[in-house]
């Protein structure tokens, strides 16, 4: 453990555990990259979709309503003219973001999407763990399939306790062990 922000090992989860970490929201980044000494990353949009809460998504948001609207987004970080680096699959509900839209524009990460709305980010729960890429997380990170990635799951709630985004994101494990590429990583993954 290395402290209250730090990871701590957990049991339970297919795959080798790297961690699981609880801590007050600090960045919505949460060690993707978000520059790369002096270009910024960039966000490929894959795709974007509306629609009724699946079981899972409605379990990991806590919605109240079964039939709860939800936002999916499949998203690509890749430095300029780089390999995509990490692959993101956001669920987000769509209560507390009235005015997003499938066809709409790329969505930001959750703390521009926080500010815009007026929301107070507060808890974050994160898992980590190395999982072998199924076929299209090996595709889209041009890795081949079963190579091993890192997998971060991750749900972040308001100050009140509502979780606001689902977040599950892959990425090579080449880019835990390589910090300078990523920019920051939390303190006990360096």
């Amino acid at each position: 453990m290395c402290g209250p922000r730090g990871l701590g090992a957990q049991e339970g989860w297919s795959g080798q555990i790297l961690g699981h970490r609880q801590s007050v929201f600090a960045d919505a980044t949460n060690g993707l990259p978000t520059e790369n000494h002096g270009s910024q990353f960039v966000m490929v949009l894959i795709v974007q979709t509306a629609g009724t809460a699946n079981l899972v998504e409605w379990a990991k948001l806590a919605l109240k309503d079964l039939r709860a609207p939800v936002l999916r987004v499949v998203r690509l970080r890749r430095a300029e003219n780089s390999d995509p680096l990490v692959l993101e699959e956001v669920v987000l509900p769509l209560d507390p973001f009235p005015d997003l839209v499938a066809n709409g524009e790329v969505i930001p990460d959750i703390a521009e999407l926080a500010q815009r709305y007026g929301l107070s980010l507060g808890g974050v729960t994160e898992h980590i763990r190395i999982v072998p890429a199924p076929r299209h997380i090996a595709r889209h990170l041009k890795v081949a399939a079963g190579t091993n990635v890192v997998k971060l799951e991750r749900v972040i709630e308001t100050t009140n306790g509502k979780p606001v985004e689902w977040r599950v994101a892959y990425a090579s494990e080449d880019l835990l062990r390589s910090p300078r590429q990523i920019g920051h990583l939390p303190e006990c993954a360096q």
